[in-house]
């Protein structure tokens, strides 16, 4: 079977299932959204470009292996403008590299998800999504995404951790968090990859308030001290495809499940021990 771009799917709401996935459309009056389940963990890599030949894959497996989309020097002012907003608001934002994703290629005979992007600033998002900007001339394609993991954590009496933003809007929510390079990295040796990654990352911040996961906390969890909960890794279930008018880019969120060897009522008691009540980004956690 060839490979699919999971984005024409998106845009094609008549596709029929493939392989290893199922697709469930659901849309509104102003939100298009498509849950991709996986039956099977998927892997998911990097590449540098598209490509048709499975035996010749171009791979990124580092941040200096994608292009950085180029700004003019008003686009720039005027993603600044809304990052100092944003700073205003949450002294800790950090302007990061992120990416912006034009392709997400699925190999369905291997059950591999092919991440296809370039770098960003997340100012430059923050302005897109405001429809302030436009990169689309640059990327290629005006059907373009943001991408990142909700992770979520489940509790041995099959209770879910939440944490409400600091965004205004008081909305609760998964531990979740962008993809960003680790260390520079994009690929990592099977099982790892950056969806997982991310999301083991993102628990340990805003879990125990320990500030950047090390190299162990993401790759080997076993290896945790005695302030991180027992866990297994995060395991890739699906893929949430969205879009709201209005937004200048749409959101490729891959959500993960983490099962933690413990109750809602020790985590939140382990929370409370060894985690201030709010992470850098301003958000309260609850379960």
């Amino acid at each position: 079977m060839p490979i699919v771009n999971l984005f024409d799917l998106f845009k094609k709401e008549d596709q029929n299932p493939q392989a290893h996935a199922s697709l469930f459309p659901k849309w509104d009056a102003i939100t298009q959204q498509m849950t991709i389940v996986f039956n099977k963990e998927p892997r998911v890599l990097f590449v540098k470009k598209p490509f048709d030949d499975p035996a010749r894959v171009p791979l990124a497996n580092h941040d200096t292996d994608l292009q950085e989309v180029p700004l003019t020097l008003e686009e720039k002012a005027i993603t600044k403008k809304h990052f100092d907003a944003l700073k205003a608001k949450r002294p800790k934002a950090f302007d990061g590299a992120n990416t912006a994703y034009t392709h997400m290629l699925y190999d369905t005979d291997t059950n591999t998800i092919y991440l296809v992007a370039q770098k960003v600033y997340f100012s430059t998002l923050l302005a897109v999504r405001a429809g302030d900007i436009n990169i689309s001339d640059r990327l290629g394609t005006d059907f373009h995404a943001s991408s990142g993991v909700i992770n979520a954590c489940i509790t041995s009496d099959e209770q879910v951790v939440i944490k409400e933003r600091n965004d205004g809007f008081k909305l609760h929510s998964d531990i979740s968090g962008l993809f960003q390079p680790i260390n520079g990295q994009l690929n990592f040796e099977a099982p790892a990859n950056i969806v997982t990654a991310t999301a083991n990352h993102e628990l340990h911040e805003e879990l125990t308030d320990t500030g950047e996961a090390t190299h162990d906390d993401i790759f080997h969890p076993e290896r945790n001290s005695e302030r991180i909960l027992k866990h297994t890794p995060p395991q890739v279930r699906a893929l949430s495809l969205r879009y709201t008018k209005g937004r200048g880019d749409f959101t490729a969120e891959f959500i993960t499940t983490t099962l933690f060897d413990c109750t809602a009522k020790d985590m939140a008691a382990h929370v409370a021990k060894n985690a201030t009540t709010t992470n850098d980004a301003g958000e309260k956690l609850t379960s």
